[in-house]
């Protein structure tokens, strides 16, 4: 069966067409996704370099070299966006000018096709800007994945963008080395290569749509897992770390602390300089929580003006008193809000596992007593 090009360059138009507008919808729900939109632009610009490549296809008695050319240059900047894209998909956010070197390399490699006037001449450059690209793309987005579930997702774009870079590979080497015939015929033809982009937009347009939605979902999930206010984790996400904490802490027998935090006069201050001020305050605790925090430390905000701290490696009470020292060094004293100067003082209740408790009941109970007393010395 011969493939008609020109219909199949029409085809992929139309079908780059139809991914654009689907991309376009997932970037305007997904705008604060990064890399979505270069993504959405390099599906656009293959669109374009497309239907350039319909009107003079091979074989059309009218060819336009420079739409021809135009439609490589397109072609390769659309590969260097999806690198761009996907680099910041991953969060390598660009600290210099990473888009415009790489459109600028583009441009330079389109230089000498305009003199180029045969078709597979013009590949040697563009398949193997496209292979490097392409297969950079697909290392970013599984690289260093955080789970199973995210290579899982994010493997689905670089199984397509793997699969786009390999027959690259064997139409570039079908044009160096056009003697080399392993199996008796050329390694590839162009109704294949352009049949398997066709395929391409489509996969990658699907994949590109569960990866976002599997950011979408874990962003969900963590602000589930978060107070809105400082960002600290909240009392569900506390419950669990302090779950997960025993029961590791039961395999390993390293012990830890729990730590509970209650402001003084947090009250008094809401009602005396507004509500903005009190969240003022609440973050600045926040803020210096987490500066005090070590290794695999936990800071969360119980609630209102509480916060729960788990601390490793305290292994008996001369450690935990130490700690508690540092903690009131560090979190405690004078801190300025919306003008105010104001003096951040709270009880500090300690519990260490196991000597105060195997269950994480016992544990905040006896934090928690041990707060009251502080806030309360001799009651």
């Amino acid at each position: 069966m011969t493939l008609h090009l020109p219909t199949l360059f029409f085809a992929i138009t139309l079908n780059s067409l139809v991914c654009v507008l689907v991309l376009f919808l997932v970037w305007r729900i997904n705008r604060d996704v990064p890399g979505v939109f270069q993504w959405w632009l390099a599906l656009l610009l293959n669109a374009l370099g497309f239907l350039l490549v319909s009107i003079v296809a091979p074989g059309a008695e009218r060819a336009i070299p420079e739409l021809v050319w135009l439609s490589n240059l397109l072609t390769m900047m659309a590969t260097a966006l999806i690198l761009e894209g996907s680099l910041r998909f991953r969060g390598c956010s660009a600290g210099y000018p990473r888009l415009p070197l790489l459109i600028g390399v583009c441009v330079l490699a389109a230089v000498p096709l305009w003199w180029v006037r045969g078709t597979e001449q013009r590949f040697l450059i563009i398949d193997l800007l496209g292979l490097v690209f392409l297969g950079l793309s697909a290392v970013a987005m599984v690289w260093r994945p955080r789970d199973r579930e995210e290579w899982r997702a994010h493997g689905l774009a670089a199984l397509f963008l793997l699969f786009l870079s390999l027959l690259f590979v064997l139409r570039w080497l079908s044009v160096a080395l056009p003697d080399w015939q392993p199996f008796g015929r050329r390694l590839v033809s162009l109704p294949l290569v352009f049949s398997a982009i066709f395929l391409f937009v489509m996969g990658w347009t699907y994949s590109v749509i569960v990866a976002c939605y599997f950011r979408v979902n874990q962003r969900a999930q963590a602000l589930a897992r978060l107070d809105p206010l400082t960002g600290l984790p909240n009392r569900r996400s506390i419950d669990e770390t302090l779950a997960a904490s025993l029961e590791r802490a039961r395999r390993t027998a390293q012990p830890f602390a729990v730590v509970i935090i209650d402001l003084n006069l947090f009250k008094a201050i809401n009602d005396r300089l507004g509500h903005a001020t009190g969240d003022g305050l609440l973050l600045a605790v926040a803020d210096r929580l987490r500066d005090f925090l070590r290794g695999s430390d936990f800071a969360g905000r119980l609630g209102g003006d509480e916060f729960l701290l788990i601390l490793h490696g305290v292994d008996d009470q001369q450690a935990g008193v130490a700690a508690a020292q540092r903690l009131r060094d560090r979190v405690l004293g004078a801190v300025s809000v919306n003008g105010h100067r104001l003096q951040i003082s709270a009880g500090i209740g300690l519990s260490r596992w196991p000597e105060d408790g195997d269950s994480v009941d016992a544990l905040l109970s006896r934090a928690d007593a041990n707060m009251y007393r502080d806030k309360h010395p001799g009651r």
